[in-house]
């Protein structure tokens, strides 16, 4: 089984979206919020 996301830089926000749905729509977050998560995912 792989889970996939894909992740697109916009001007002030990332999105993430489902690749095996992408139908679903995406959620987009602003850019620090994003970053921040990277940061406390790779701790």
């Amino acid at each position: 089984m792989s889970d996939c996301v894909e992740v697109g830089a916009l001007s002030s926000t990332t999105g993430v979206r489902d690749t095996k749905d992408r139908g679903r729509g995406n959620i987009e977050v602003p850019r620090h919020s994003w970053l921040a998560f990277l940061s406390a995912v790779k701790a």
